[in-house]
């Protein structure tokens, strides 16, 4: 319901943008969860990305611009405080640009390929609002002092969103290095070590002896060949 309506239907306008803009995050959601959208959500990421910024702050603009122009003195301000400055620039429009923005910057899955962008789009457009009203003669200062404030906790959010994004790339960049590496070292083990003592732990020099086959499997490091004094004593202490 709506802070200046008294009814449900006498807000069409209101209630339908709110309803169109829930449907785009309720499809992303819904979506990712499913085999059969995931990967048309994940080829038009940045896209997904862009319309659940851009719908809020849009819808936010032309509804708060709608009731500043048409509703009555009574519900303006000075009338009424929760209007002050001005509808544009009210508790509900502060809340969704701040929402819009922590979204953006702070919970998004990946680094957007256009979150700089998206983040100056967001606060041109929230400011066109803003700024546009003057219902007072302390509006316009109490306009710029909020319009000043969105753009350092803009700032700030980017910031630790982008520093916190970068260092989880590297986190994942190393984790795959080591990955790598790993399976790397396992296929050269496999090829050269039994399949059967793979896990197991190993001991220098590594000794099996078969008492039905002739033919025996050892390793020697260096400190044990070093141990012989001739390869005579070696190769009678193999045959052994």
């Amino acid at each position: 319901q709506h802070k200046t309506i008294d009814t449900w239907f006498g807000n069409k306008l209101q209630i339908g943008l709110a309803l169109a803009v829930l449907c785009i995050p309720a499809f992303t959601i819904v979506g990712c969860y499913k085999k059969s959208t995931n990967r048309f959500l994940a080829r038009h990421y940045h896209t997904f990305i862009a319309l659940n910024v851009l719908a809020p702050t849009m819808s936010t603009l032309v509804v708060s611009m709608y009731d500043q122009i048409t509703l009555d003195a009574e519900f303006l301000c000075p009338e009424k405080f929760y209007a002050c400055p001005h509808h544009a620039m009210d508790a509900a429009s502060v809340g969704i640009f701040l929402s819009t923005i922590a979204f953006l910057n702070m919970l998004s899955p990946c680094m957007v390929k256009y979150k700089l962008p998206l983040n100056i789009a967001v606060f041109v457009l929230w400011n066109i609002g803003a700024l546009s009203f003057n219902t007072s003669a302390d509006s316009p200062w109490l306009s710029a002092f909020l319009a000043v404030n969105m753009f350092m906790v803009g700032l700030g959010t980017f910031v630790v969103g982008y520093n916190g994004e970068s260092v989880y790339r590297q986190s994942v960049m190393v984790s795959s290095n080591v990955f790598e590496s790993k399976q790397a070292i396992e296929t050269i083990l496999t090829s050269m070590i039994p399949q059967r003592l793979l896990g197991k732990p190993i001991k220098s020099p590594l000794v099996e002896n078969f008492d039905s086959v002739t033919v025996m499997f050892c390793s020697f490091d260096k400190g044990a060949v070093t141990m012989y004094s001739s390869a005579e004593e070696f190769y009678g202490d193999v045959q052994q």
